[in-house]
């Protein structure tokens, strides 16, 4: 039997009510108002899931509530429910508190709750389709302006430079001139001339953007990503 409970600051909606009620395998244990002491509150009652209705809350609010419901029950599963007027960067705050799923407020998510409810306990997470775009274009930043993964590709790609050609060369691809690379890695400019030299070389480019457009493919980094 799966245990829900749900809280809000408008209350659960007879439709969501019912479509749990209809379902053998799941019980509503409790409704909760929100209030700043729901996060204790919640987890004594035990439910393997908490619907939290996050419409008309401050993101601060959630994720302080949605740690220490973490905190007090590590695996209680909390799934956010969202109206679609958030702004991406407090999306990815209240996932990286520790939620396990984000179900959309629309006028049919019922439908959706049990399928999710499942989802999640079988340790699934779960979210819009089309609010994963903005998380997937950071994720893919992410990727290819990482020190490590860039070092990884060029070894993938066959180019052997040393450690110290490899930090110069990863500025270079992110489009620093030779003075800021020396700020950067604290050296000399000269030094910095060096080293851009000897990857020069070492990729067969005879000029400065055709060699920071020979990185970036290699790589994977498209001017887009840092419009």
């Amino acid at each position: 039997m799966r245990t829900i409970c749900y809280v809000s600051q408008h209350g659960l909606s007879e439709n969501v009510r019912q479509t749990i009620g209809q379902e053998e395998n799941m019980k509503l244990i409790g409704e909760f108002p929100y209030t700043q002491g729901a996060g204790k509150l919640v987890p004594l009652f035990q439910p393997d899931v908490v619907l939290f209705d996050m419409d008309g809350l401050q993101t601060a609010d959630i994720i302080s509530a949605v740690n220490i419901m973490k905190a007090e029950n590590p695996n209680m599963k909390v799934i956010a429910v969202v109206t679609s007027g958030r702004r991406d960067s407090e999306l990815l705050q209240i996932i990286e508190a520790g939620i396990d799923s984000l179900l959309e407020k629309t006028d049919d998510c019922r439908k959706r709750i049990i399928h999710i409810i499942e989802k999640v306990m079988d340790q699934h997470f779960i979210m819009p389709h089309h609010l994963t775009r903005p998380f997937e274009k950071c994720l893919l930043i992410m990727k290819t302006t990482s020190f490590d993964i860039f070092s990884k590709q060029l070894k993938e790609n066959g180019i052997r430079l040393s450690n110290r050609e490899t930090e110069v060369a990863y500025w270079l691809r992110l489009g620093y001139c030779n003075r800021d690379i020396a700020r950067k890695l604290l050296l000399a400019e000269g030094a910095v001339r060096v080293y851009v030299s000897r990857v020069y070389g070492k990729l067969n480019c005879s000029e400065r953007q055709e060699l920071v457009d020979k990185l970036r493919n290699l790589t994977n980094l498209e001017d887009e990503q840092f419009a």
